[in-house]
């Protein structure tokens, strides 16, 4: 039940940090971009794709340049989150290797550590 449950939650806030990385970043790199297009435009389009490429539809022209700025933000936006979540991913690899234990009851021992520190047993 408790591994479950630090499962879930760990799942929530990865899922929480991620799209509230993607969300900021879609909105910073696409409010520049909008400079040019209706005031109208601007509120729906920063607030996300699905949004941006409702609005187009309805705009004419205007539609096919909303949808290219937009889903150029969102594509730069999703690859930031990501690097930023393989990032924190491979931190908490490391860390878990060296401070979780073997199969035989002792942890890694990296070479800057004196000597039996890490590799009491728990």
């Amino acid at each position: 039940a408790v591994n479950d449950t630090a499962r879930e939650l760990g799942a929530a806030l990865g899922f929480a940090i991620a799209g509230s990385m993607l969300a900021a970043q879609y909105s910073r790199d696409l409010t520049p971009r909008l400079a040019s297009f209706p005031e109208s435009l601007r509120g729906p389009a920063t607030d996300s794709l699905a949004a941006s490429i409702e609005v187009s539809h309805r705009v004419g022209p205007l539609g096919a340049d909303l949808v290219e700025v937009s889903r150029t933000a969102f594509l730069h936006a999703m690859q930031s989150s990501l690097y930023v979540m393989a990032g924190i991913v491979a931190v908490a690899a490391v860390v878990i290797g060296l401070w979780s234990p073997g199969r035989d009851g002792t942890r890694l021992s990296p070479l800057w550590w004196p000597r039996g520190t890490a590799a009491r047993r728990p």
